[in-house]
């Protein structure tokens, strides 16, 4: 008996860590959240316990993944997990799961101060959270491209950020995953494209009436079957179309994944006095969009996607770092 739930709940984790990896993108947290884990103890292995906060916890799927990599790396009994949201419902569902032990709290990242956790976690991971906050301070139906509201935006992301880093120990990391923007000079420029799936043709004007932060404006030349539009909508259009008809659009129609561009992330995290370790960018679904978009502009290409970032307030070597080390 002992051994069939021994198999059952290897088969239980198997299957949930899988299903978290099939997220190509964001499951580039978790080797990194390893990597933290075990640097942490190596340069303190008398230290109690590590303290990982998952900001925007949801249901606490990564607060699962997260504890179940720990019992694989052998760390497990030194975890204390922590998951900030402000949506209560789905906190008391990540309370009653029985598969995991950690501390939930409704925070609103809007308004809530992070004062009272300051110097308190040695890990902060935030997945696809900040763009929902940046969104919900653009707010919807602008009647224009609301400049205003998203320099606001930007300065208050600038600010969490800026949070985000007290809340760290001496020698605590905060990972990001997010949507990366396209580059200031060119996103107002005008990108012209053909569609070449003929379902995705038929549900554009849906796509693009259903966004519902500012109106985006197209043209289209009939003859040619050429699309025109703000470089900045077309990011927008290619990053969310995925999402049209499943129970995520009416999420994904009312918010903006991009936000920073990379020099915006860089001065962000360098405000803060926080050291980047680790830089990658991630455009997962390059393949799909090029089996659906023809690009017509020559000086512009399909726009970034996600920005992985891995920061620490101190550098901490590992046993890696021959330099360090010697």
């Amino acid at each position: 008996m002992k051994e069939l739930l021994r198999d059952f709940l290897d088969f239980y984790r198997n299957s949930m860590l899988i299903g978290f990896f099939r997220k190509r993108g964001k499951s580039l947290v978790v080797p990194h959240l390893v990597y933290c884990m075990e640097r942490i103890l190596e340069n303190n292995p008398d230290k109690k316990e590590i303290r990982v906060l998952d900001l925007g916890t949801g249901e606490g799927h990564l607060l699962r993944v997260i504890n179940e990599v720990a019992k694989i790396s052998g760390f497990s009994k030194k975890l204390k997990l922590f998951g900030f949201d402000f949506d209560e419902e789905m906190l008391d569902s990540a309370s009653k799961q029985n598969n995991i032990v950690a501390e939930f709290v409704r925070i609103d990242l809007r308004y809530d101060t992070l004062a009272e956790y300051y110097d308190s976690f040695d890990i902060v991971v935030a997945v696809n959270v900040m763009h929902e906050v940046y969104s919900a301070y653009i707010g919807e139906d602008n009647p224009e491209y609301p400049s205003e509201k998203i320099g606001f935006g930007k300065k208050k992301i600038f600010e969490l950020i800026n949070e985000i880093g007290k809340t760290l120990t001496k020698n605590g990391s905060f990972i990001l995953y997010d949507g990366l923007a396209p580059k200031m000079d060119i996103q107002g420029k005008n990108i012209s494209f053909k569609i070449i799936n003929s379902i995705l043709e038929h549900y554009f004007d849906q796509i693009i009436e259903d966004f519902s932060l500012w109106p985006m404006k197209y043209s289209f030349d009939k003859k040619k079957k050429i699309y025109t539009m703000k470089y900045r909508d077309f990011s927008w259009f290619i990053l969310t179309m995925k999402y049209l008809n499943t129970k995520l659009w009416p999420f994904e129609s009312r918010q903006t994944y991009q936000y920073f561009s990379k020099a915006e992330f860089a001065e962000a995290f360098d405000k803060a006095g926080l050291i980047r370790e680790s830089v990658a960018y991630v455009s997962n679904d390059l393949g799909l969009w090029k089996s659906m978009v023809k690009l017509v502009s020559k000086d512009l290409d399909f726009p970034p996607k996600s920005i992985l970032i891995v920061a620490s307030k101190s550098y901490i070597p590992s046993e890696y770092d021959y330099f360090a080390a010697n």
